[in-house]
């Protein structure tokens, strides 16, 4: 929802918008005023043991995933060893994305992953502001929501991530190629074109 209210904010600031916004917050105060128990729901429970039981124990498993990554900070335990390691058996997995890469491969695995993620997105800007393929700021968003859906469930989930960005790839390099080309035959068409008026 806040993704969309500044998606909306960037089109222009006008007072109706900021009324909403308004209402929206008086609406969530008066439901809490009226019923707390409420508050206990969503946001007491943050501090307590029921958020970990209701996470299927990912909260706890964060933390033993922050333990290993403390014990072997640079280079990790390992990829594909953080369940032998943690309790004999390959079926256990770190909770997220980040806490795997820092237990598995430390540090410097979790930089050389984020700079190939920030390079591939620079990249794709790039080759936008020339080609305006309209593939790729839809895709670029679609990773970044990956990259936080990854902090929060990553079992699965990572074949798609590893997909879009090779899709991401695959668009950038092929609208790159087509954007030299393109220069290319516009250099020649010039060219061809001063020589005829001569």
């Amino acid at each position: 929802l806040a993704v969309v209210y500044f998606l909306w904010l960037k089109k222009g600031i006008r007072p109706i918008k900021i009324v909403f916004l308004l209402m929206i917050i008086a609406s969530v105060f008066i439901v809490f005023k009226l019923f707390p128990t409420m508050t206990n729901l969503f946001i007491m429970r943050l501090f307590n043991s029921s958020l970990d039981e209701a996470s299927g124990g990912r909260i706890s498993a964060m933390f033993v995933g922050i333990s290993v990554w403390e014990e072997f900070p640079l280079f990790g335990v390992g990829p594909g060893c953080y369940g032998l390691y943690v309790a004999n058996s390959t079926d256990v997995v770190p909770s997220n994305l980040t806490i795997d890469l820092l237990a598995t491969i430390g540090i410097f695995g979790l930089i050389a992953f984020t700079l190939f993620h920030l390079s591939l997105i620079y990249k794709a800007l790039k080759v936008y502001k020339t080609s305006k393929n309209s593939y790729i700021p839809p895709l670029i968003i679609a990773l970044i929501a990956f990259i936080f859906l990854l902090q929060m469930n990553q079992g699965y989930l990572r074949l798609y991530h590893w997909m879009l960005l090779g899709i991401i790839d695959g668009i950038t390099s092929s609208a790159s190629k087509q954007s030299r080309i393109n220069d290319i035959l516009k250099r020649e068409v010039n060219n061809f074109s001063k020589y005829n008026y001569i």
